[in-house]
This record gives structure tokens, sequence and C-alpha cells, in this order.
């Protein structure tokens, strides 16, 4: 009798990895043969197990690359070790003195930056500010490295506490602890910043004008003993800070800049602390619905957006007060674009129609 012709069940081939599908092929073939497994498994069955083992192949090689770079960073380590205080055992990260410190006046772009540089791998940034020179002197320099993030030998340890700036006594107690400290300081035309700062204020009557206006025997003149306006007289805070500090320490940053073309200011920045240029312009998504960058992680799918508190419209100034408060503080701003040897565009603007 004529025999039956045996039909063999075909299984598309597929891009996987060969080596890997046939990892799932050993496992099965302990209970049957090759021929028999061909006629139980379906594709769709077959095309999953290869997944599986795909995934598990990758797995194991991604664990191999970690472990080696571990290693790496381990040794590095090595020759950083007189300067850390604490280490992880489980990581081999360390606990170093901070290298880089971002202070400003407040609404400068101080959050922004901290959290475009964030994406950078050789970068390692305190959660929070930490405010250890002008609120936590007292609790000493353990606090205060006990607060410094856990970095690798080829990271830098960076915090950010804005008003640092003003206070007296934080250069010559930031030098004790680190001589060779990086600073970036943010700063903006100070007449801006202070309409940020009165962007959430009720605008009726134009209540905002208080922050920096007062009148005397009928007169109005900025008051200058008003803490908001002296947090725009950069200049004077900035030469509390050359007294310790020669200002190649310092790389300023203007935070419309910063805002208009974080790309640009940030490889600045990554040249200012000797730092591989690895971010691009891909990572600064434009919000257009606000007007603002977004950091765009390389870990993460979506732009990371600062808060809807961010971008809020400033309040107008009315032409007496603006032309008062621009006149205060334009010669202060003369000094400082002497001392830093650029200039920013600080002068009132006019609205186009």
């Amino acid at each position: 009798m004529e025999k039956t012709p045996v039909t063999k069940t075909i299984i598309p081939s597929y891009s996987y990895d060969q080596h890997e599908c046939a990892c799932g092929m050993r496992l099965l073939s302990k209970s049957t043969t090759r021929w028999q497994l061909l006629r139980l498994i379906s594709v769709w069955g077959a095309t999953i197990l290869c997944l599986y083992c795909i995934t598990v192949g990758t797995n194991f090689r991604e664990s191999m690359v970690e472990n080696r770079l571990a290693n790496e960073i381990h040794n590095r380590n090595l020759s950083r070790s007189a300067d850390a205080d604490t280490t992880d055992s489980s990581t081999n990260a360390v606990l170093f003195k901070p290298e880089v410190i971002i202070f400003g006046a407040g609404k400068c772009g101080t959050r922004a930056l901290i959290e475009f540089l964030k994406m950078h791998p050789n970068i390692a940034s305190a959660r929070a500010e930490v405010h250890y020179f002008d609120e936590n002197l007292d609790k000493g320099v353990e606090w205060y490295r006990t607060r410094m993030p856990l970095s690798y030998s080829n990271q830098v340890t960076l915090e950010k506490s804005p008003s640092y700036l003003w206070e007296p006594r934080a250069p010559e107690e930031l030098y004790k602890i680190n001589r060779d400290v990086k600073l970036i300081l943010l700063v903006k035309d100070p007449v801006v910043r202070i309409m940020s700062q009165a962007a959430r204020m009720d605008d009726a009557e134009h209540r905002h004008e208080l922050l920096f206006l007062t009148e005397i025997d009928g007169k109005k003149t900025v008051k200058n003993d008003s803490n908001t306006v002296a947090a725009g007289l950069y200049v004077e805070h900035l030469k509390n800070w050359l007294k310790i500090f020669p200002l190649e320490q310092i790389h300023v940053i203007e935070g419309m800049q910063l805002i208009r073309n974080p790309y640009k200011e940030i490889k600045k920045v990554e040249e200012f602390l000797e730092l591989p240029k690895v971010l691009t312009e891909a990572n600064f998504f434009l919000n257009e619905s606000r007007g603002f960058y977004c950091p765009y992680p390389f870990y993460s799918r979506l732009p990371e957006c600062l808060s809807e508190a961010k971008g809020v419209p400033h309040p107008k100034l009315r032409p007496e007060a603006e032309k008062l408060i621009y006149n205060f503080y334009r010669p202060y701003n003369e000094k400082l674009f002497q001392i830093i040897g650029k200039r920013f565009d600080w002068e009132p603007k006019k609205e186009t129609t």
C-alpha cells in the first residue's frame, strides 16, 4: 500500500536571533522529538517562545554590560576616594563634596537650568535645595555632605540654592569646603525678574508696583531698601563672591537666553564643566502652547515639562513706573556688564502692534 506522505509544518522565518530561538527548541526537545515538536506547536506558539528567549538573552547581555561598567566605575572611584565620605557598597557610588553650585536671584531660571542639566549622565544633583550656607550653616559640614547625592567618579556633584547669591558668609564658607568649586550664576533683566515675582499678584489698581515703588512727599520713588529690589542688584552681590573666587570659576547665564535657546546655553555649561557633549537638540522639546522648552531625557518616552505655575503672563508696567525702575537699575547693570565682560539687552521693550 502506498504510504501517505508526511506533511511538515513550516515555521516562517522571522528576523529573531537564531541562537536564542534555538534555546527554546532545546528546552522542549527533552520530552519530545524534533518532528513531534513541529506537529504539536503552532506558528504563533513558536514565535512567542522565540520572543521569550530573546528577552532572556537580551537581559543577560545587558546585565553583563552593567556589571562590566560597574567594575570600571569602581576602579575609577579608587583614585577619588580621598574626597569621599560615604560609599554605597551595592553600587560603588560615593558621596563627594559639592563640585558645582547653581545660584542666583529667584525667577531667573535656576529651576529650569537644573532640570536640563539632570539629563546629563555625568551630573549628579541634590534632590532639593540644601540652603546650607544661608540657613543651615550651624548644622555643620558633615550634615551638608550627607545632603549630596551618591555619584560615580565620572560625574560631578551639583547642588542649587539660589539665595546663596546674597548670603555674606556663603563664599568664604564654600571656599573652606572646596576652593576649586565651579559656580553657575543665573541673572535676568531685574525689572523682568520683579514682574515674574508679581505674576501671581492681583493686578487690580497696579498693586504689583507696591513691590518696588513707594511715595515720599507725594513723589513716587524706588524702594531701595526692599528685598525685592535688592535681589536684582546682581553686581553688588557678585562683588562679595569675587573677593573669594576668581571670575574664571563663575559662569554667568542670562535667564531669558536660557528660556529662548536652552540647547545653546547647556552646551556652554558642558564646556565650562568640562563634560562630554552628549545632550543634543532632541533633548529640548518646545511646548508651543506655553512657549517654553521642556527637558526630554534619554530614558523618557515623553518630555518632562515644569508645572503650570511656570510661564504665567506678567502684569504690565505703567510708563511712569517702568521708567523709574529701569533708571534705578541701569547703573548697576552697567557695572555688572563691565565686570563679566558681556552685555545683555536689559532695556524697556517697545510693544509691537
